[in-house]
């Protein structure tokens, strides 16, 4: 084995297990306070959090300036240049999120709101401020996964030790959106403190480097990142003002189960990114041969995803949320089986940002947001919250689509192989056959359908197919 793919397994072996843990981690915690606030909420209240939540999201985009994407790309190509962006770049992030709450501020002043419903959007808008000073996005780029975890692992466990003790009845809604917001601040201050201890790199606010380019581009970063942002948050914004806080709350719930599962399947994603910019800029003939095992992973991770979903809905949902948000199964179907394309699309787009094509993203991001802004009133007017759930799954064919169009043109047609495609089917297939019988607690029917999914990826030979091809590929 060359000591260039050496290199490169050992980087996505170690990026992978701390992504991993880190999704595991903080992720399960701060899912398992979302249950907590949607079982003592009630429908109608978590309703309230969860659209408190989304605006606080779409805040975000502006408050953030595009530093996420475009700090942690700078730093994989370049991890020397992580001792003067930090600086630089914290302080940017920190006076836009000061100008962004300040105006939603004011404008929620100018609004005749009821006070309770005003407290719950204030709280929202505290999290632009608590989450300014986050430097994961530094971490990642450098690769320091660890101290990500460490972070989020704090934040994580704040939210939920601080929800557990202090929400207790359906009228504390504000309360629960502050505790989410100021949960931040103890992960990003132990984050800035690692990183000076272990990078030598002290935070001092300063603008010194700052210049219209960099300016422009971090605002290119800010567009893709927001309609990502917006994409995902806009079924959510639509329903919360055509529709009920009940419904809301309902479709919220199976919308958040949708989003742990995606950010486990995003582990891949993230822990490739750093790695597809290096091959890119630094080892261009490895590129093509990265890409492929990164989408063959993909693939064999999102199928079995949505299938079982679709399998276990019901009792995955009443297990999680309880009886009270039963009406919730069909929409959780609907969303969890477009897993496969979502997937697909991060193999797309996630490659073209981590090569610097940030405008043939924001093309397709554009388009894909801008049909779920059309179709999704529509959908929700006839359908409530079944619409949205349409309206997501049709949105991703739209999104998929556009991003497998714009990576073509960049680079080539990429697309898993006939080979490998069916195989991946059948080992879906016959863990669909075994699950769906089988009349037992949701954790045994769970278990058996993994159990039985690699044991079918293995006998049809595609988990050492996939081995040899990437090492093959890989050495060139």
């Amino acid at each position: 084995m060359s000591p260039e793919l050496k290199d490169i397994l050992k980087r996505l072996t170690g990026n992978l297990l701390w992504f991993f843990l880190n999704q595991c981690l903080s992720q399960l915690l701060a899912f398992l306070g979302t249950v907590y606030l949607a079982r003592r909420l009630g429908t109608e209240g978590f309703g309230m959090y969860a659209l408190a939540m989304a605006i606080a999201q779409c805040l975000w985009i502006l408050a953030d300036f595009g530093i996420t994407l475009y700090g942690n790309r700078l730093v994989a190509v370049d991890k020397e240049a992580g001792h003067h962006l930090f600086p630089l770049l914290t302080t940017i992030r920190v006076l836009a999120a000061t100008t962004v709450f300040l105006g939603y501020l004011g404008a929620l002043i100018l609004l005749p709101l009821d006070p309770a419903y005003f407290l719950v959007l204030v709280g929202g808008g505290i999290f632009v401020l608590a989450n300014s000073l986050n430097p994961e996005w530094l971490l990642k780029g450098m690769e320091r996964i660890e101290f990500v975890v460490l972070g989020n692992l704090l934040i994580a466990l704040t939210f939920l030790v601080s929800v557990l003790i202090l929400v207790k009845t359906p009228d504390e809604v504000p309360a629960a959106v502050l505790l989410r917001s100021l949960a931040n601040l103890p992960g990003a201050l132990i984050m800035i403190f690692m990183v000076r201890r272990a990078l030598r790199i002290r935070l001092r606010f300063s603008l010194a480097g700052v210049s219209k380019r960099l300016l422009k581009d971090a605002a290119t970063y800010a567009l893709n990142g927001g309609l990502g942002i917006l994409y995902v948050y806009v079924f959510i914004l639509v329903l919360g003002m055509l529709r009920s806080e009940a419904e809301l709350g309902l479709f919220s719930s199976a919308h958040r189960l949708l989003l742990l599962i995606v950010m486990f399947g995003g582990v891949v994603p993230l822990a490739f990114f750093p790695v597809m910019a290096d091959a890119h800029h630094n080892r261009r003939e490895r590129f093509r041969d990265v890409h492929s095992l990164f989408q063959l992973i993909l693939l064999a991770l999102g199928m079995p995803i949505a299938v079982g979903g679709v399998l276990l809905a019901e009792d995955i949902i009443l297990l999680v949320f309880g009886d009270a948000y039963r009406e919730a199964v069909p929409f959780f179907k609907l969303l969890v089986g477009a897993v496969p394309l979502m997937f697909l699309r991060y193999s797309y787009g996630q490659s073209l940002l981590a090569c610097g094509f940030q405008k043939p993203y924001l093309f397709a991001s554009a388009i894909g947001t801008a049909f779920a802004v059309v179709v999704c009133p529509l959908l929700i007017t006839w359908h409530g919250a079944a619409g949205a759930a349409i309206a997501f799954c049709l949105a991703e064919v739209v999104l998929a689509g556009m991003m497998f169009g714009c990576f073509s043109k960049k680079f080539f047609p990429a697309f898993p192989g006939p080979d490998v495609l069916w195989r991946v089917l059948l080992a879906n297939a016959v863990m669909a056959a075994a699950v769906y019988p089988l009349q037992a607690h949701v954790a045994v029917r769970l278990l058996a359908g993994i159990v039985t999914y690699a044991t079918a990826l293995w006998l049809s030979g595609i988990l050492s197919t996939v081995a040899r091809r990437g090492t093959e590929t890989l050495e060139g």
